[in-house]
């Protein structure tokens, strides 16, 4: 119900009667199915075409000479950074990363968000603009590139990239 609608029951405005009508119509309204959803309100795109490589359909091409191929996600977090890649699967990695590393992982979650103070960057293989990753990252000022295809396999620890939060590339150099 609406906060009008919850005043007009508690002042006697509106019957209660009215107010189970109102709700059991609702309840039966017919809901909208998530996939029919764009994948900006579900936060995680489908992993098929997500990102691609430089010299495939939908690459980004690389403006900045010597950074090598790109790999294509969503645009979460503005900025660019150039930093060293560390892998994290799960809380029990925490502890291998350091500050200024770019966190590359599958997804992210609230448990995550201590590594954001001192991350560079943030890469993940799910997600999109309103990701826990790219809302955190927005927080904390850093670049963020989310739903790239096979982030945790194609980088490698201490391999340097390049993220583009704004353009959503990030760059193998």
């Amino acid at each position: 119900m609406t906060l009008e609608e919850l005043e007009g029951l508690l002042s006697h405005r509106l019957a209660w009667s009215q107010g189970y009508e109102k709700i059991n119509r609702r309840k039966s309204a017919p809901r909208v199915a998530l996939d029919d959803l764009p994948s900006l309100f579900k936060g995680w795109p489908k992993l098929s075409g997500d990102a691609t490589t430089a010299g495939q359909t939908g690459s980004v091409p690389s403006e900045n000479s010597g950074q090598g191929s790109a790999l294509k996600g969503v645009a979460g977090s503005p900025g660019q950074v150039r930093g060293q890649v560390k892998i994290i699967y799960s809380p029990s990695d925490f502890s291998r990363f350091q500050a200024g590393d770019v966190l590359v992982a599958e997804n992210t979650d609230p448990a995550w968000t201590p590594l954001f103070s001192i991350a560079s960057a943030v890469v993940t293989e799910h997600g999109g603009l309103l990701s826990h990753g790219a809302i955190v990252a927005r927080e904390y000022g850093i670049p963020a590139v989310l739903g790239v295809k096979n982030a945790t396999k194609i980088f490698r620890d201490g391999q340097t990239i390049t993220v583009d939060g704004k353009k959503g590339a990030v760059y193998l150099e």
